[in-house]
C-alpha cells in the first residue's frame, strides 16, 4: 500500500486543535486558535481547496464534529469562549449558525455527536466541570439537558456507547434504544451515565486509583457495548511496570535521593547494594506523591491562567471607549509576546 502526502498550502493563521473527515471522507474541518472554522474539499485529482471559513466564535476553537448526513450537512464547534456553535449548510458551501448554546461558565473542551439511531443529539464537555446534552427536537427547537459537577476539574473527553442494549439483537426492535454516555476528566476518572426518565445519571465509576492523572479519551468495544478502553495522561496503566517518561522535577527528585543516602550517619557508604536500592526506592516513592501533586496543581493554574489571558486576547471591542481599546491593544500585544504568537 502506498501512502500518498498531501499538503493543503491552505494552513490556519493559528494552531490547529482539530481535524474531522465527514462521513464519506470527502470535507475536512479544522478547528483553530485563529478562531474560525475551516472547511476543506478532499479530491484524489487535485490539491484541497478551503470550500467556507466559518467565523463566530471569540476564542480558540477547540474542536469540530460532523453529524450524520441522515440529518444533512450538520457541523459542530466549541471554544474557549464557553459556546458550541451548531453550523447547518445551505446552498452548496454557504453555511450558516443554526443554533448557538451558552451552557458553559468555562471552556468547552469536547464534544460528540451521539448514534444516529437516538436523533440529532450532541454530548458537550467543559472545563467547568459539567456536560451538557443538547437534542434538536421536530419543531426545530432545542432541549438541554445537564449533568453538572460531572468532574471536580474539568471535562476532557466524551463518547458514546452504541444505542442497543447489549444482548439485544441488532435491528430486532426488542429493546428501545439505550442512551449511555463516557466521559473522562482531570480528576483522573472515568464516568459511565445512562438517561433514566428524562434524567441523566451515574451508573459506572471505575476504581479512583485506574489512573493517577488526567484521563484523555475512552472508546467502547464494538462487540460487547459494555467495555471501555481509556487513555490517560498517566505514566502507566494498571499491571504495568515500565514508565514511559520522567518529569524533570522526578529526576531532580531521583538524583537528591541517591546523593542524600550515603550521608545518613547510621547506614552511610556501608549499606550492601540490595539495600541501598529498596531505601533509594522506598524513599524516592515517599515523596514522589506530593511532588506530582504540587506539579498538577502547579500545571492546572497555568491552564486556567492560560484560559483568561485568550479569553482577553479575543475580547470583542466593539462597545469600548477610546481610552479602553488604547489599553486593551497594549495589554494584548504584551500577552501575544507571552504566547508567541
Amino acid at each position: 500500500m502506498t501512502v500518498q502526502k498531501t499538503e493543503t498550502g491552505y494552513g490556519d493563521s493559528d494552531v490547529v486543535h482539530d481535524v474531522k473527515m465527514d462521513y464519506y471522507g470527502q470535507r475536512l474541518a479544522t478547528a483553530s486558535s485563529d478562531t474560525t472554522v475551516k472547511i476543506m474539499g478532499l479530491s484524489n485529482n487535485s490539491p484541497p481547496q478551503v470550500l467556507a471559513t466559518l467565523i463566530g466564535h471569540h476564542a480558540p476553537v477547540l474542536r469540530v464534529s460532523w453529524a450524520h448526513p441522515n440529518f444533512g450537512s450538520v457541523l459542530a464547534s466549541c471554544s474557549c469562549d464557553g459556546r458550541v456553535i451548531i453550523w447547518k449548510e445551505g446552498n452548496l458551501n454557504k453555511w450558516a449558525q443554526n443554533q448557538v448554546f451558552h451552557e458553559h461558565k468555562s471552556s468547552v473542551t469536547c464534544i460528540s455527536w451521539a448514534p444516529h439511531e437516538l436523533g440529532l443529539c450532541l454530548a458537550c464537555g467543559s472545563s467547568d466541570g459539567s456536560i451538557s446534552i443538547l437534542t434538536a427536537c421536530s419543531d426545530g427547537c432545542w432541549d438541554t439537558n445537564r449533568i453538572d459537577h460531572a468532574h471536580s476539574d474539568g471535562v476532557t473527553s466524551l463518547l458514546w456507547a452504541p444505542p442497543a442494549a447489549p444482548g439485544a439483537l441488532a435491528g430486532s426492535g426488542l429493546l428501545g434504544p439505550v442512551h449511555k454516555l463516557a466521559s473522562g476528566g482531570c480528576d483522573n476518572t472515568v464516568r459511565v451515565w445512562k438517561l433514566d426518565n428524562g434524567t441523566w445519571k451515574l451508573v459506572g465509576f471505575p476504581s479512583p486509583d485506574m489512573h493517577s492523572d488526567s484521563a484523555r479519551d475512552e472508546v467502547v468495544a464494538p462487540s460487547t457495548k459494555s467495555r471501555v478502553a481509556k487513555a490517560s495522561d498517566d505514566d502507566v496503566s494498571p499491571g504495568e511496570r515500565r514508565r514511559n517518561r520522567w518529569l524533570f522535577e522526578e529526576d531532580e527528585l531521583l538524583i537528591s535521593t541517591w546523593l542524600n543516602i550515603p550521608m545518613d550517619p547510621i547506614g552511610g557508604n556501608d549499606q550492601k547494594m540490595v539495600s541501598f536500592w529498596k531505601r533509594l526506592g522506598k524513599l524516592y516513592e515517599e515523596n514522589r506523591t506530593e511532588l506530582k501533586k504540587a506539579v498538577a496543581m502547579e500545571e492546572l493554574a497555568k491552564t486556567k491562567q492560560m484560559e483568561i489571558d485568550m479569553q482577553i486576547i479575543y475580547k470583542d471591542t466593539s462597545s469600548m471607549n477610546e481610552e479602553q481599546l488604547q489599553f486593551h491593544v497594549q495589554l494584548v500585544q504584551r500577552l501575544k509576546q507571552k504566547y508567541l504568537l
